[in-house]
């Protein structure tokens, strides 16, 4: 049997005024058009693969889809201790 796991981190936006939690580029409430508060922006738990576009957990480095790097030249380079 396949067991799917799926890894996402809520970056949707939690109104000050009325706690609706709105996707994380609307710049109003959807609910009660209070501003989106300053600083939310910076808060983004998520990077969308640039191949199939799935959502991935900012703690990866693969897409959890299809595999892909999440930089375009591939893994991360290690550095040589001193």
């Amino acid at each position: 049997m396949m067991q799917h796991i799926t890894i996402k981190e809520s970056t949707e936006w939690e109104c000050v005024t009325c706690t609706l939690l709105n996707p994380p580029l609307a710049p109003i409430c959807k609910l009660c058009s209070s501003q989106k508060p300053n600083g939310v922006e910076h808060s983004y738990k998520i990077w969308s693969c640039k191949f199939c576009t799935l959502e991935n957990s900012v703690k990866l480095d693969k897409c959890t889809a299809c595999g892909q790097w999440r930089y375009s030249h591939g893994p991360p380079v290690a550095t040589p201790s001193s």
